[in-house]
């Protein structure tokens, strides 16, 4: 695969001025998830002739987006017991200018690999976290002609829908277009609090789904696993081999099961048997 080369980088912000606010709660939710960005990558074949510097039409609609979407732009930070809080101070997100002498034809079939991560800004979590920017994206020319963008966003700040709704928005700016209001972002997160006077601090729920995975036998850390190379494969199923699992799963089911189990539980539940068969692990 040919080298990718980081040409210079911008800082984007708001391109209006955005509520200032210092100090933002951020609820349970937001927090289970460890400090990361999710990736996304998107590649364009072809730009439209009426854009002239496709770079320029990326910062300039990132900057008016980030003005729906400031919390973006702003900043995290520590307070005690290890809680995050949000700083709404328009600090900027972070773009990348690359350059590529791969073709897209080097990529295949997209299988995940270093050099399709490489299209991802790099994090780097070394960074103090009240400056670590919560949004960092690569804009990459190929050598083909080919241009991508690659996101990685806050997963304290985003989860999926969120991400792709912030996507969509900009992108319909992008394409000069006004957002209306089913567009516009629900920023308050002090919906999902629960105030002090409205539950009893004597209830106590054990949520293991949130412990840390336990240990292989006979370890005491999980560093030699970490230290391994991973290895990845792409699995590809037809519908009649899904519709093969979901009658499976479902075989033995009454009419009282609410409707049976769906493909997508059935091919999660089969993969995880064949994850532990994998490991041998006990019936």
């Amino acid at each position: 695969m040919a080298s990718l080369s980081i040409k210079c980088s911008y800082t984007v912000k708001p391109a209006e001025p955005t509520p200032v606010c210092l100090g933002q709660w951020i609820s349970e939710l937001d927090l289970v998830q460890p400090l990361s960005h999710a990736p996304t990558v998107y590649f364009y074949s072809s730009v439209p002739d009426s854009i002239d510097s496709p770079l320029e039409t990326l910062k300039n609609s990132l900057s008016q987006s980030l003005v729906h979407f400031y919390p973006l732009a702003g900043r995290l930070h520590h307070i005690h017991g290890g809680r995050l809080e949000l700083d709404c101070n328009a600090m900027g997100a972070q773009i990348f200018e690359a350059y590529s002498e791969s073709t897209i034809k080097d990529f295949g079939d997209f299988c995940p690999s270093p050099e399709l991560r490489n299209l991802v800004p790099h994090v780097d979590y070394t960074t103090p976290i009240h400056e670590l920017p919560l949004l960092l994206v690569q804009f990459t020319k190929f050598k083909c002609g080919v241009l991508s963008i690659g996101v990685a966003i806050s997963h304290t700040m985003v989860d999926g829908l969120a991400a792709l709704h912030f996507i969509s928005c900009w992108a319909k700016i992008a394409r000069g277009e006004k957002l209306d209001d089913a567009d516009r972002p629900f920023l308050d997160r002090t919906v999902l609090r629960m105030d002090d006077d409205d539950h009893d601090h004597n209830l106590r729920v054990a949520h293991v789904e949130y412990d840390r995975p336990p240990l292989l036998i006979g370890r005491s850390d999980d560093k030699e696993e970490r230290s391994k190379e991973t290895t990845i494969a792409l699995l590809k199923l037809t519908k009649e081999q899904l519709e093969k699992l979901k009658q499976k799963a479902n075989v033995d089911l009454t009419e009282n099961n609410g409707g049976g189990y769906s493909r997508y539980e059935a091919l999660a539940a089969h993969m995880w048997r064949c994850a532990c068969k994998a490991r041998g692990l006990d019936d």
